[in-house]
């Protein structure tokens, strides 16, 4: 990702600014910026890594479904450079998902 000066990530970071003065967010702290920002990450990688383990997005059916799905989320707490974050992991229901990005214990 390039967040130079120029760049369309640039604009992205304008309007997640801009949405941050509004809700009148403070950069750090438990609910800050910087925690929602990395909740935001964390859960849409995990996601990600979801959909290639079922091989299928949300709502979808894999071909030669065995019956493993999704199985809704769990809460779990990180302990980051930020601070706590707590974030929401998926499950799977035989428990195969073996997570990458946070590792399971």
């Amino acid at each position: 990702m390039d967040l130079r000066e120029g760049t369309g990530d640039e604009q992205l970071i304008g309007q997640v600014a801009q949405q941050a003065r509004v809700a009148d967010l403070t950069l750090t702290g438990q609910d800050g910026l910087r925690a929602r920002l990395a909740r935001t990450v964390i859960e849409r990688a995990l996601k990600g890594e979801m959909d290639t383990h079922l091989g299928c997005a949300r709502h979808e059916r894999a071909e030669g479904d065995d019956g493993t799905g999704r199985k809704g989320t769990r809460s779990k707490t990180l302990l980051t450079m930020i601070g706590p974050v707590e974030i929401d992991t998926p499950c799977d229901r035989d428990a195969s998902f073996d997570r990458q990005i946070v590792r399971k214990w």
